[in-house]
């Protein structure tokens, strides 16, 4: 054999074994990432591993169909909206994904949201919601999550992740804004 048939070879073996490797990777992670009633429990010291390392799951990629979800923004001086309360999944701040702080957000902003009576909520289709503020009702209530991250005066957005959810039993449509003052301990 000669030298260069020999490299190309040893090449090929390498590539190989870096693909099987990663399809075995791949096939992991993509177990671990199935419901616990698929796997019955022969997965799960390797999923609660898998876990460990990347603590995501499906809901990082889509919310669910037809369900409402909610964003908070401070209120600032005047009814200007200063910031959102809670960070973005993918952002520095969560450790691109790795932290759990921006799910903790989203469901403490999705579990508030719920303290507001419908009647409450203004709807504002066209999305210019510090305006739509000033006509809102304010709601009182208090934020017993440790540590809360939505205090003060705060501005709750309703939307829906697509067009199909607008037809759900919900009595507050999508768009929707209600103005809250949160208390936190």
């Amino acid at each position: 054999m000669s030298e260069t048939h020999s490299e190309a070879l040893a090449a090929l073996r390498g590539f190989v074994f870096t693909m099987a490797l990663l399809a075995v990777l791949l096939g992991g992670s993509l177990i671990a990432q199935l419901p616990a009633r698929f796997t019955q429990g022969w997965f799960t010291p390797e999923r609660d591993a898998y876990q460990q390392v990347w603590p995501q799951s499906w809901a990082f990629f889509a919310p669910l169909g037809g369900a409402a979800s909610y964003t908070a923004y401070q209120l600032g001086p005047k009814d200007m909206l200063s910031r959102p309360l809670i960070m973005k999944t993918m952002s520095a701040a969560n450790r691109w994904g790795i932290g759990h702080g921006s799910d903790v957000g989203f469901y403490e902003v999705d579990y508030l949201a719920q303290y507001i009576p419908p009647v409450d909520w203004v709807e504002c289709p066209d999305a210019r919601w510090a305006q739509c503020a000033q006509r809102a009702p304010i709601v009182s209530f208090r934020d017993n999550f440790t540590p809360a991250a939505v205090c003060g005066d705060v501005l709750f957005v309703r939307t829906d992740p697509d067009a199909d959810s607008s037809k759900s039993s919900d009595s507050v449509p999508a768009g929707s804004v209600s103005v809250a003052e949160v208390s936190c301990r």
